[in-house]
């Protein structure tokens, strides 16, 4: 049996959209991938781009 785990921004401390504390959206899914995640939910609206146009690209570059 395989168990696949994914990760949220919430494990970054993403709890709103937009904070200038909070990590970029970019550095959250590299390092997540570093981390050897390959999935992530996208966290609260606004915080991840919404457009597939901006967001596929990145998600195929990191891996989650």
């Amino acid at each position: 049996m395989t168990i696949k785990i994914g990760n949220a921004p919430c494990s970054w401390g993403i709890e709103f959209p937009s904070d200038p504390a909070y990590p970029t959206w970019q550095s959250v899914l590299d390092q997540c991938a570093g981390a050897g995640y390959k999935g992530i939910e996208l966290g609260p609206i606004g915080y991840m781009p919404e457009d597939p146009m901006v967001l596929a690209p990145a998600l195929g570059r990191t891996g989650p």
